[in-house]
């Protein structure tokens, strides 16, 4: 429910970007996309069904910035919006036929009129899965529910065919995991490439000329600068304070409904260099109540440093630390990516997952921080 929660959150906050732009401005797109790829699995008994590799079809519905919101061209005047992903995976009596919900934002990377390069980020929940159990389907040890996390990270090109229509290919990771919320979780690595093609379109044409043959034709792309602004003397000096709780399984409660409480509590400077960029460093507390079925001591103390990349009211979080006292199950430092969300006045929501001795999931952290100063 909290993962749900916060994909909500994510909604809200896409569609009042899209309710900022002034009304001249409502540049929207079209996208379909096709995949074909091959896993990287990391589990036990999942090779043969797997082994044939994977196939999936995204529907995108985006709007493209113009320039009406001044943060958007230190990006590159980005787009963003909501998509479906559907996909054959691999034998679907094993991993079901998932379906996937969410959101995404698209940033150019080069400033070529008639040829794009991109790079694009989706965060989203996956269903429709058909997750381990003991009894009917003991192989699948990659995925211990019916939901996900959906993540997918692009890289490619967008080619202008004409007036309304691009060609857009690349090459994209897709990732779908419980972040040990359920066992068993190792997870779901797809790596391969997609082509599409994205139709542009102007949502005021109807109410200017709705004619089938109009004599007034808007523009269905934003005529952008020739260069992207400079905004690289901004800077920013805060401290936050953020709270998180999530809750796991272990390895031994897989098909089970044993669950332990987990929290975190951290508190950080963070530095901005300018408008996009800063480094942060801080302390954290974490309470693992997994632990203390291995008659361990739950409480641990930390430090991390790290990266933020904003934009807009978005930041992409990746930070990395270690302990200063922790059972040796957890290794000697962890991960923590994250994204984060500003709701009013300091006032910030954050889900992320912090790692296990560097690599394997330990929890999905749910939480909200404030800027203290």
């Amino acid at each position: 429910m909290k993962f749900q929660s916060t994909i909500l959150m994510l909604c809200i906050s896409l569609f009042a970007l899209a309710q900022e732009s002034e009304k001249k401005g409502r540049f929207m797109f079209v996208e379909a996309r096709g995949h074909s790829g091959i896993h990287f699995y990391t589990g036990e008994s999942l090779e043969s069904a797997l082994s044939s590799g994977y196939g999936s079809l995204e529907i995108r519905v985006g709007w493209q910035t113009d320039g009406t919101q001044a943060w958007t061209g230190a990006y590159g005047y980005p787009s963003y919006g909501f998509g479906w992903y559907s996909g054959a995976i691999g034998n679907p009596e094993i991993l079901g036929q998932p379906n996937a919900l969410y959101g995404f934002l698209s940033f150019p990377i080069s400033i070529n009129r008639r040829h794009t390069f991109i790079s694009d980020l989706a965060f989203g929940y996956t269903y429709d899965l058909n997750p381990y159990d003991p009894e009917n389907n003991p192989l699948n040890d990659a995925i211990g529910a019916r939901g996900a996390v959906y993540f997918n990270w692009g890289w490619g090109g967008r080619y202008n065919l004409n007036r309304e229509l691009d060609l857009t290919y690349g090459i994209d990771f897709t990732h779908f995991s419980n972040g040990r919320s359920f066992q068993p979780n190792y997870g779901l690595n797809m790596m391969g490439l997609f082509l599409g093609t994205r139709y542009h379109f102007n949502t005021q044409q109807n109410e200017v000329d709705d004619d089938i043959r109009p004599e007034l034709i808007l523009p269905v792309r934003p005529d952008y600068p020739n260069e992207w602004p400079d905004y690289s003397n901004t800077s920013e000096h805060n401290v936050l304070l953020y709270t998180a709780i999530g809750t796991t399984q272990n390895g031994e409660d897989a098909g089970t409904s044993n669950r332990y409480f987990n929290s975190s509590i951290t508190l950080e400077y963070q530095y901005f260099f300018n408008m996009k960029h800063a480094v942060v460093g801080g302390l954290d507390f974490f309470y693992d109540g997994s632990l203390v079925a291995f008659d361990e001591d739950p409480n641990m103390f930390g430090y991390h440093l790290g990266y933020d990349y904003r934009v807009w009211i978005f930041s992409i979080r990746l930070q990395a630390g270690g302990y200063f006292s922790a059972p040796e199950r957890k290794g000697g430092f962890f991960f923590r990516p994250a994204a984060k969300f500003d709701i009013y006045e300091g006032l910030y929501a954050q889900v992320g997952l912090k790692t296990l001795n560097g690599g394997a999931a330990d929890w999905v952290e749910f939480g909200v921080g404030y800027e203290l100063w």
